[in-house]
């Protein structure tokens, strides 16, 4: 079994927007306290001596945690410990957070920025009136303190926004920013609740692959500092490593629950008192019960009817259980983005051609 690489860490359940996909539900009101600072440094320090390589520091926002200023230090404490991630909405990032951050070990310390399209009218639907203004200036302020290499923005996939991808990826590119990656929204958590926040559709996501073939500033833009999943599964060969890797990239939510990762909260498969216990206790105890998550995933390929059925299984080896489960309930259960992987695939064999170097496509 493959040990632990990524640990994400949900320091507080509090948060100043409420966004309208959030998973964990939180907010101003009703949250829990804070995971005390010495608590959350101590497992941070802990996972760099079992051999961890990243801590993600999430929420909630991050930024609304009293401590947060000396959170950001376990590179210095952890001296096994390559990278720091914070994930924030950026909307409280003022020139002096935008400094401190900076001056936090800033050559080991990413910024994770969510940003939920190129205008106010996308981003705004999700995430409240002002808040696109707000995260602007809060990325405006990163960069002007050098930190733009150093940010990462994170994109929710949905309906209403995915045609604002080549407007957004331009828009980071001419301010600095160094990478744009993206998820496509679960049904699950607030998302659960709403009929307006749906996934993309498969022309949309076609639209996409014919704009990175036939544009050569996307295409050029995109590969120097993007990750989508439509266009890294057009360039996906036969031969990729499909098994979940769910294990490697372990999640403590705010009341102090391990889990094999943040999409999997199986309330049977998390281990409590992670707040309280040596994290290697903790993680052993996981590992020992979510041993069979590797070879589960394995089957779904063979086992889950539509993945059966499917010539592309051994491309999507069944997709992720994890959003599979935050989707369905259930870890047998077909992908949500079924649909939309079956149309790249489809896309890219009809264009794939050994003369064409942007495809890695083999014939299948």
């Amino acid at each position: 079994m493959l040990p632990p690489r990524i640990l994400t860490l949900s320091i507080t359940n509090g948060c100043n927007l409420r966004c309208a996909h959030c998973w964990p539900d939180s907010g101003a009101e009703g949250i829990s306290s804070p995971v005390p600072a010495e608590t959350a440094r101590r497992i941070a320090a802990e996972f760099a001596d079992l051999g961890g390589e990243t801590v993600i520091l999430t929420g909630g926002e991050p930024l609304t945690h009293p401590d947060w200023r000396p959170l950001l230090d376990f590179r210095r404490r952890s001296a096994g410990l390559r990278e720091v991630i914070l994930q924030t909405n950026a909307t409280l990032i003022d020139s002096d957070i935008a400094q401190a951050l900076a001056d936090s070990d800033p050559a080991n310390l990413l910024i994770q920025v969510s940003l939920d399209g190129a205008s106010p009218a996308t981003h705004d639907r999700l995430r409240g009136s002002g808040a696109f203004r707000r995260a602007m200036a809060g990325i405006e302020n990163l960069c002007a303190v050098g930190m733009g290499p150093r940010m990462r923005i994170a994109f929710t996939e949905m309906r209403h926004n995915f045609h604002e991808i080549p407007d957004l990826l331009a828009m980071l590119d001419g301010l600095g920013v160094g990478r744009l990656i993206a998820g496509t929204v679960i049904k699950d958590g607030r998302a659960a609740e709403s009929e307006q926040l749906r996934l993309p559709t498969p022309d949309q996501y076609r639209d996409l692959l014919a704009r990175y073939e036939q544009d050569e500033t996307f295409r050029e833009r995109y590969d120097r500092m993007g990750t989508l999943s439509a266009i890294e599964w057009y360039k996906q060969g036969d031969d990729a490593d499909t098994v979940c890797g769910c294990i490697e990239t372990p999640y403590i939510d705010a009341a102090g629950r391990l889990f094999p990762c943040g999409l999997f909260q199986d309330p049977a498969s998390g281990i409590p008192d992670a707040h309280h216990r040596p994290l290697s206790e903790i993680v052993a105890r996981g590992l020992r019960r979510w041993s069979g998550l590797r070879e589960t995933s394995r089957r779904r390929v063979t086992e889950i009817a539509e993945c059966r059925d499917c010539a592309n299984g051994n491309r999507c080896g069944g997709g992720c259980m994890g959003r599979a489960f935050s989707a369905y309930g259930a870890i047998m259960a077909p992908e949500d983005r079924c649909h939309l992987r079956r149309a790249v695939y489809a896309d890219g064999r009809r264009k794939q051609s050994p003369t064409n170097p942007r495809l890695q496509v083999k014939p299948g």
